[in-house]
């Protein structure tokens, strides 16, 4: 919203924009930095390209085509990089929070009724556009008829400001003067005449029509969602006046508000055990170190191969959360599992999932089961018993796999301290469970007047009732 948050400066006096600039994080200058770098590269476009979509992609090349026409190679190709290093950078302040609806919902309507006329504009049915005594094609709106192209442009003009407007305090003046431009070249009179009334530009004046017909009712709907989206959640602790926080670049929403998220997740960020990430309550966490182990077999085996002994990784991980299963399914289901299980992970003759754990552990757990098999299924006294005719016998114990479990704990705990920790895909398991940094200090400053007070304890007590059903 263009109109300033209470508490927010306006821009009234020189060199206000300049202070709000400064104000940014450096974290988030240097991901605008890095954003708009990575723009220019050829890898850096397709990775834009994929983002915003075909159709924007397609819209961004017929307007550099009608310019290259009109002006030059050079102009429309620094105009479609601007174009790209700036949707970086909105990207990356609409991610952080630093733009959010709130500062843009007083141009969401004018934006609607420009998008239309746009459209009313290109397209080519009949009862769309018709000429007037000048020969200049009418083009009807949703609101007003525009007369002729330079109506359109005093539109156009109309929404630079609003953009302009929005943009200065979050990027610099050089670069407020690349948006302005952008709105120069591609707003342009002459671009506007050829692209809607000369027969030379029907081709891309068809396809720029087809193409903004499924960016822009997208972009309406996407808005709503936003609005809906903004809209502030308590937070699910019990009794807690604050609201949750929001969905802010790669961080999470867990329902909390900054301080009990901090609290439920403090241990995990500074301390992170195998432990903890391996409970079942944190399937989230699970899911990245999975990641890794999936990923990185070539690096692991590499730097663990004396402890998987040939083993692939993500295969003593299968054969963990199959334990696990085994031990919550039913009793009388109990032996048909350890057969799969011995079949799947223990037998050396299935090389993919053999997890290569210690033979005398294997043959001693073979020879459990064979005792139990041979032994008298019904005790003596219960012979001819109607108990003794439904009651199943012989069931192996949830704990048969104990020994085997501990090797394969051990080792995967290993790779998870040595290696998993270090890389790349636990920094992204991080950026989803971090507070923001407003809301991080924030919390942390909230945590120690707590800690002061003495009532930490409980709000611990409290937090953790609400653990579970947050992190599963």
């Amino acid at each position: 919203n263009m109109q300033a948050p209470k508490g927010t400066a306006t821009h009234t006096m020189e060199g206000d924009e300049t202070h709000q600039k400064k104000n940014q994080s450096i974290m988030l200058r240097a991901k605008k930095f890095i954003a708009s770098q990575t723009s220019k590269t050829k890898y850096g476009k397709k990775l834009i390209n994929t983002f915003i979509g075909e159709e924007s992609e397609n819209v961004v090349k017929i307007l550099t085509k009608i310019v290259t026409k009109l002006k030059d190679e050079k102009t429309a190709t620094e105009a479609r990089d601007n174009l790209y290093r700036l949707a970086t950078k909105f990207n990356i302040l609409i991610e952080e929070k630093q733009l959010t609806w709130e500062h843009t919902a007083h141009t969401e309507s004018p934006l609607n009724n420009f998008a239309i006329q746009i459209l009313s504009a290109l397209s080519t049915q009949k009862n769309d556009t018709k000429r007037d005594n000048d020969e200049k094609q009418v083009f009807i709106g949703s609101l007003i008829r525009l007369p002729n192209i330079k109506v359109l442009r005093s539109n156009i003009e109309r929404i630079r400001v609003m953009i302009v407007e929005i943009a200065r305090g979050h990027i610099t003046d050089k670069n407020l003067k690349v948006l302005d431009d952008l709105f120069d070249i591609y707003g342009d009179e002459e671009v506007l005449d050829s692209l809607l009334i000369k027969p030379e530009y029907e081709e891309h004046k068809k396809n720029l029509y087809n193409n903004l017909s499924v960016i822009l009712p997208e972009q309406t709907q996407t808005l709503k969602k936003l609005r809906d989206l903004a809209k502030p959640i308590p937070c699910r602790v019990p009794g807690c006046p604050c609201f949750a926080v929001s969905h802010q670049g790669q961080f999470l929403p867990s329902g909390l508000c900054a301080f009990h998220h901090f609290m439920l997740f403090k241990d995990v960020i500074e301390k992170p055990q195998f432990k903890k990430y391996m409970s079942t309550g944190m399937s989230s966490a699970r899911s990245y170190y999975y990641q890794y182990l999936c990923a990185n077999e070539k690096e692991i085996k590499a730097k663990h191969g004396d402890l998987l002994n040939g083993a692939r990784p993500v295969s003593l991980f299968h054969f963990f959360r199959a334990i696990e299963g085994y031990k919550e399914i039913e009793r009388r289901h109990r032996r048909k599992k350890v057969d799969v299980i011995i079949s799947k992970y223990l037998r050396a003759k299935n090389t993919t999932n053999f997890i290569h754990v210690d033979g005398n552990k294997i043959e001693a757990l073979l020879k459990m089961l064979k005792d139990l098999d041979d032994a008298d299924p019904v005790d003596a006294k219960l012979a001819g018993t109607r108990y003794a005719e439904k009651a199943i016998f012989n069931v192996p114990s949830k704990e048969l796999f104990d020994d085997i479990e501990k090797q394969v704990w051990k080792t995967m705990e290993a790779i998870f301290d040595q290696s998993y920790l270090k890389s790349g895909v636990h920094r992204l398991y991080l950026a989803t469970i971090k507070l923001p940094p407003y809301h991080w200090k924030k919390a942390e400053q909230t945590y120690k007047e707590k800690v002061e007070q003495g009532v930490l304890e409980k709000e611990t007590q409290v937090t953790s009732k609400v653990k579970m059903h947050v992190t599963n």
